[in-house]
Order: C-alpha cells, then sequence, then structure tokens
C-alpha cells in the first residue's frame, strides 16, 4: 500500500507545502498514540455536526489517513452509531444514526472540540536527516 501524506495543499487549498514539511500519515488507530475513544468520539461529532459525508471527506476533516477513518467508521457502525447512505466512486457516505445523534449531543456537551485528530505527526524530514545528539 502506498503512503498517504498530507501536503496541506488539499487541505488549505492554497500552495503546496515544501517537502520538508509534508506529514506521512499513520495507516491504523493504534499507529496515532492516542486512545481510539478520542478518534472515535471526534469522528462522531464532526459527523453529527456535518450531516453526511464521505469518508475521504471525514478523513479530510480529522486530518488522519482514509484507513484510520475506515478502522473507526467499522467500528462505529457495530456499535449502531453510524450507517452508510449511499455510495460515490467506490467509498461510502454516510451520517449518524438516532443512536450516534444522541451519544454526539453527549460528547459535545463534554467537549464542543470536532477538528483534526491530535497525534504528533512525522514529517519527512524527521525521517531522513540525522537527529542532533546530546552532548
Amino acid at each position: 500500500m502506498a503512503s498517504e501524506v498530507l501536503d496541506n495543499k488539499a487541505m488549505a487549498g492554497g500552495e503546496a507545502a515544501p517537502a520538508s514539511q509534508v506529514i506521512e500519515l499513520p495507516h491504523t488507530v493504534k499507529d496515532l498514540g492516542i486512545r481510539k475513544s478520542l478518534v472515535q468520539n471526534i469522528a462522531l461529532k464532526i459527523l453529527y455536526l456535518q450531516g453526511e459525508l464521505l469518508l475521504v471527506h471525514l478523513a479530510e476533516q480529522m486530518r488522519v489517513s482514509l484507513s484510520v477513518v475506515t478502522e473507526i467508521f467499522e467500528l462505529l457502525r457495530k456499535e449502531q452509531l453510524l450507517e452508510v447512505k449511499g455510495m460515490v466512486g467506490g467509498v461510502q457516505r454516510v451520517t449518524t444514526t438516532t443512536l450516534g445523534n444522541t451519544r454526539a449531543h453527549e460528547l459535545l456537551n463534554l467537549s464542543h472540540y470536532a477538528g483534526p485528530v491530535p497525534y504528533r505527526s512525522t514529517t519527512i524530514r524527521d525521517r531522513f536527516e540525522p537527529r542532533a545528539s546530546a552532548t
């Protein structure tokens, strides 16, 4: 599988980021290094606030890879919090269920945050440039 990257151009609609600022996106929820429930809660709140979204658009808003969003979607669907409303170009269009709306409303009462998933990203430069050693 080719690695997914965030180049900020698609997110901001502006100039492409310099190669040193391109961020490699984690491929699994475990790779994010944060609690799975936090990622699920953010996804649920975004969908509640936005209504129907393609999974790829949810991934863009959460600033994570499509594979991470797909993993979260499957978990939320098993809990009957999300449902598929259709397909567009082979990508699911999803929305919250009545149970999902109730849960999202509860979550929003605790925290209004519904944006990018907070995780430590690794830039391409971080991976290939040697770190300065402490002396």
